[in-house]
């Protein structure tokens, strides 16, 4: 994708590629600088800089997104850009992600800008680099994208992207895909709708959900929160119930103001992709505002409401089977 890495609130990281003092920088660079504000750059400024080829993390500040990875990948007097050097940017920034516990991450093309490092031999550096890394911790991200000043640049990470079959580095989803992503839908929404009916259906589940605040150090039941926030919202990723376009998917829908409050009627005339953006829209709410995935989504019963209504467009039944029979 091309566009401004700072406008980016779908990832939980951004990776900024600066000089060794994390202080100044022109470009990409400077704009995150800018936009983040003090609180960055004083975080920045306590680091005490930071050396060719590692990586250190602050948080986001003004920025959308909870943290950037700050690693440095310029050329300094009497230092040449290394293809090692690029290596070792992709991994120790992954590795930070890791540390974080950041699951979704964005790259600039590292190197690209004011280094001058060819765009064509970068790209193979760096998908190479992250297939090699995700091929060792399968499980560690959700996604992985890049972002691009430029056309050019784009088109050069394109050519390599389309070669890539593999992990999570891939260009575009085929209809095969497409399909697997859909059973992927309805299997956890068959999971996870008698669930949220049962919670539907309790008041005291209700009003615990009403009061829940990720600051309490003691809640009642603590087994609740456990499952909407280590079972439910964990496995909504992997379950592709997640999608990145959701902003878009939201604005172009037309009940689009109903979206944190979605009825019945709205629902109905969106399509089951705009249903995804919503349940989206309402996951990464709580990404921005912890607790609201508890205190509103669950507890007014809109998750729930939203998820039948995706089973609807798809003509899939919610019910277990054996209560199908019955």
């Amino acid at each position: 994708m091309t566009g401004d890495i700072t406008n980016i609130d779908f990832v939980d990281a951004i990776v900024n590629s600066t000089n060794k003092t994390l202080l100044t920088g022109k470009g990409v660079a400077g704009k995150i600088q800018q936009v983040g504000g003090k609180g960055l750059r004083d975080a920045c400024r306590a680091l005490k800089g930071c050396q060719y080829g590692q990586a250190k993390v602050t948080a986001g500040f003004d920025l959308p997104c909870k943290y950037v990875i700050h690693t440095v990948a310029m050329v300094d007097a009497g230092c040449r850009e290394t293809e090692e050097i690029l290596k070792d940017c992709y991994t120790n920034s992954l590795r930070a992600a890791i540390d974080y516990n950041v699951r979704s991450i964005v790259f600039p093309s590292i190197g690209t800008g004011f280094n001058s490092y060819p765009a064509d031999v970068a790209a193979k550096i760096a998908v190479r680099t992250v297939k090699d890394f995700v091929a060792l911790n399968p499980k560690a991200f959700d996604k992985i994208i890049w972002t691009f000043v430029d056309e050019e640049t784009k088109k050069a990470y394109d050519s390599v992207l389309d070669e890539s079959v593999e992990g999570k580095v891939k260009k575009d989803v085929g209809e095969a895909d497409f399909e697997i992503k859909r059973a992927k839908r309805i299997e956890f929404c068959r999971k996870y709708i008698p669930a949220l009916q049962m919670i539907d259906g309790d008041p005291v589940l209700k009003e615990a959900c009403h009061n829940y605040s990720d600051h309490a150090t003691e809640l009642a039941h603590n087994s609740l929160f456990v499952f909407i926030y280590d079972y439910f919202m964990m496995e909504a990723y992997y379950s592709d119930m997640i999608v990145y376009d959701y902003k878009e998917l939201v604005e172009s829908s037309i009940m689009r103001d109903y979206v944190g409050h979605p009825d019945d009627e709205a629902l109905e005339v969106l399509t089951s992709e705009e249903i995804i953006g919503w349940i989206t829209w309402h996951f990464r709410r709580d990404h921005f505002v912890n607790g609201l995935l508890a205190q509103s989504s669950v507890a007014n019963g809109y998750m729930l409401r939203m998820m039948k209504a995706y089973m609807k467009k798809e003509n899939a039944e919610w019910l277990p089977l054996l209560m199908q029979k019955r």
